[in-house]
């Protein structure tokens, strides 16, 4: 072969053989770049809360700042609870919300290892035991879950981080609450991309997309997904949006490889969204969603708003200056008000309301337009708040008052001052956003005066056309600042003819004029008088245009024994306060404060004041025989009650039996939890002489709502003598079972009050 020929062509061959082996020994490479929607999830789970766990978050977030990632937070109850007692970590929430992450909801369902509390299933049903056997669950996990509330229970904590659009759960089928719209998650490679899916979980039409876990260990499915294997989907001709999930946890342990993606997100230029985002983007570009047997408008949904809260449906449960300074001057705690609120939460309370000497105009205002001081006020209920727990809300008292002791009635050359005063205060402490105090406060409630009737206001200079003017500026005031506010009018105590007759003066001079949503009384009496009167209140309301203003006891209570005249026992305290609560929220008052947390020692400068004596802990004070900081049989029963009616429909609490005369009386109330009876009865002896002259039958049948075997019977008052006594709260109660026999069951009633449950 000619040479000329022979060596272009080996030059050829060498540069072919070259270029191959240069493509077959170099390291694969990726497909080509792929630009598409994506999103990350984050789920937040009930055993990992801490501030570990929180940190961590916290550090991840930034880093998706630094990437300009957005994230999809999704909290679970205990992580909000977390979140909305802290204000750091609440100015942070709001933090990334702004930067456009969104806040959403997660929920570990009963067939999920540990529960987190919440579901619409009965708790002693077949079905909530089945779906817990579903998945191993440690007896040790299993044993610390307890049921804290249905999905409307679950949805009202969540909507307090702000409102929630997407959620990640199990137990959908279930559990699905009305009002959120969407759905993500998955554990799969193959459910990184997705197309919006219309499914329908407990009735409702939800959005759904899915994603792929991202996370440095292996899942508890036994699955891992590396880092590559995301890559290589994500680049995949496989049209739709990526989503990958992960957990604080899963950045703790190896944040580079949560950095990995974020840089291969940056490489490829993708279009970071939220969930939330992502939906609505996709829903609105498309004339119409169509699904296998389900063709769908595609306008966006919006989020359904909260619905007004009904009037009728306030927790009843809670007490008087819990957080009152002057109420904790024996207890030698370091934080006494953190002390406070560890018994407050302890006991299921959820209301509390200081007295009226905390918002006086004169002193918030001293100087006609120059400006407020806010510190008293700014003070008490920040505290209060840090320590009142998740669904704590507390009452506003106004006292129009220049100075303590002066005049109530509102100058007429100053009523635009005042206006404008309690404009500024409902303002700075309704938690909308704007120009509030401190995100954690949310004062809803407002009373217009402490206690001015049925002499205060008077004695002091005012008269009732003055208290109605004052009445009405205050009204509109509130309003313009928080329309959804709710104003209670000032107490009057409806025990008295004397009593009875100011009210039926002040209210008909307010007729239809809507100042108002509530009427409070304050009622304190001993043994069995804890029916808290109201005399021909109710009609005279209903007459003069407020048949829908509702009745509230914002102080209520009994004192123990001052002197050895005196013998009221630790036992009789408690048998008063679950009568009272029992009896009076039957008869339709909403909510029932109970003086107090910890007594006053020294209540008007006087050591023998009733409400010296009226504590569920006692002081250690005047006499006391039990030493400061211990709680009383009262403070059990108190939190026994709660433990037991919470979460029940207060609508429909039903009289089973009531019946009384001048001798005895015997009383039944049947509550429904979760569609399930809880009855609370007790025997009353009002005449000791006449009640031994005759036979009384103190038995009750009762007619079960389902086909149980027995029943649970418990005493509302331990068994013990002085709250001193008790170590081990769970053993403190007298319980005992009965046999059902045709959905009947007899049970004789005793002056200790009983709470009776199907088992």
């Amino acid at each position: 072969m000619n040479k000329k020929i022979l060596i272009p062509i080996i030059v050829i061959v060498i540069i072919i053989v070259g270029i191959g082996a240069l493509f077959i020994l170099q390291k694969p490479a990726f497909p080509q770049s792929k630009i598409r929607n994506s999103f990350f999830e984050v789920h937040m789970e009930p055993s990992n809360v801490n501030n570990e766990m929180f940190n961590g978050l916290t550090e991840f977030v930034d880093l998706a700042d630094e990437y300009k990632v957005k994230l999809t937070l999704l909290f679970t109850p205990q992580w909000a609870e977390m979140i909305l007692v802290d204000e750091a970590k609440l100015n942070l929430l709001n933090q990334w919300k702004q930067k456009g992450h969104e806040i959403g909801g997660h929920h570990h369902g009963p067939s999920v290892c540990p529960w987190d509390g919440y579901t619409n299933l009965d708790i002693n049903s077949r079905e909530f035991k089945s779906r817990q056997n579903r998945v191993p669950c440690p007896p040790f996990v299993r044993a610390k879950e307890r049921y804290l509330g249905n999905v409307d229970d679950y949805m009202g904590l969540l909507n307090k981080l702000g409102p929630i659009k997407t959620i990640t759960m199990s137990d959908e089928d279930v559990d699905w609450p009305k009002g959120a719209l969407y759905a993500a998650g998955g554990i799969r490679l193959e459910r990184a991309i997705s197309q919006p899916k219309m499914v329908i979980f407990n009735g409702h039409k939800v959005y759904k997309l899915t994603s792929a876990p991202l996370e440095p260990k292996r899942l508890v499915t036994g699955m891992l997904i590396t880092i590559d294997e995301l890559k290589n989907k994500y680049l995949s001709g496989e049209e739709g949006i990526f989503g990958v999930v992960n957990h604080p946890q899963g950045f703790r342990d190896n944040p580079n490889l949560y950095k990995q993606w974020f840089e291969f997100l940056k490489e490829q230029n993708s279009k970071s969204k939220t969930v939330s985002e992502t939906m609505e983007e996709y829903l609105k570009s498309t004339q119409k969603f169509q699904e296998k047997n389900f063709s769908y408008p595609t306008t966006t949904p919006t989020l359904t708003q909260e619905p007004k809260k009904d009037v009728s449906k306030i927790y009843p449960f809670g007490i008087m200056a819990a957080f009152d300074p002057a109420t904790l001057t024996t207890i030698s705690a370091a934080d006494k008000v953190a002390w406070a609120g560890e018994k407050f939460r302890d006991l299921g309370a959820k209301w509390s309301r200081n007295g009226g000497d905390t918002i006086i105009w004169g002193i918030l205002e001293p100087k006609f337009g120059q400006g407020y001081d806010w510190s008293n006020p700014d003070g008490a209920l920040k505290k209060a708040y840090e320590n009142g727990g998740v669904n704590f809300n507390t009452v506003g008292v106004i006292n129009p008052q220049r100075g303590k002791g002066g005049n109530p009635d509102v100058p007429l050359d100053k009523e635009d001052y005042y206006s404008k005063f309690v404009e500024a205060l409902v303002e700075r402490y309704d938690g909308d956003g704007i120009n509030d105090y401190s995100p954690i406060i949310k004062v809803k409630y407002w009373q217009m005066a402490n206690e001015p009737f049925p002499r205060q206001w008077e004695q002091a200079g005012g008269t009732i056309d003055g208290y109605v003017r004052f009445a009405g500026l205050t009204y509109n005031a509130i309003k313009k600042s928080d329309p959804t506010a709710k104003i209670i009018l000032g107490t009057f105590q409806l025990e008295k003819t004397e009593e009875i007759d100011k009210f039926k003066e002040v209210i008909p001079k307010m007729k239809n004029k809507n100042l108002f949503d509530y009427v409070d009384t304050h009622y304190w009496n001993s043994g069995n008088n804890y029916k808290i009167p109201v005399g021909e209140a109710r009609s005279v309301l209903d007459s003069n245009g407020y048949s829908n203003a509702k009745m509230v006891v914002l102080e209520f209570g009994t004192w123990m024994a001052r002197s050895s005249r005196e013998s009221t026992t630790e036992k009789d305290q408690a048998n008063y306060l679950i009568k009272g609560y029992a009896y009076n929220i039957a008869h339709g008052f909403l909510l029932i404060n109970w003086n107090n947390l910890v007594e006053w020692a020294n209540f008007g400068g006087s050591s023998n004041s009733i409400y010296n004596f009226m504590g569920l802990i006692a002081d250690g004070a005047n006499n006391d025989q039990i030493p400061a900081g211990t709680p009383r049989l009262s403070y059990y029963t108190y939190k026994k009650m709660t433990e037991i009616l919470e979460g029940s429909d207060w609508n429909n609490i039903q009289t089973i039996k009531e019946e009384q005369n001048d001798a005895y009386g015997i009383f039944l109330y049947k509550f429904t939890k979760n569609g399930k009876p809880i009855y609370v009865g007790w025997y009353d002896c009002f005449d000791e002489q006449k009640c031994s002259r005759i036979k009384i039958d103190t038995r009750v049948e009762i007619t079960l709502d389902s086909d149980v075997k027995s029943i649970k019977i418990t005493e509302a008052i331990p068994k013990y003598n002085s709250g001193k006594d008790i170590t081990d709260y769970s053993t403190a109660f007298n319980t005992e079972t009965k046999s059902v026999s045709d959905w009947k069951v007899m049970i004789a009633l005793k002056d200790t009050p009983v709470f009776v449950e199907e088992k």
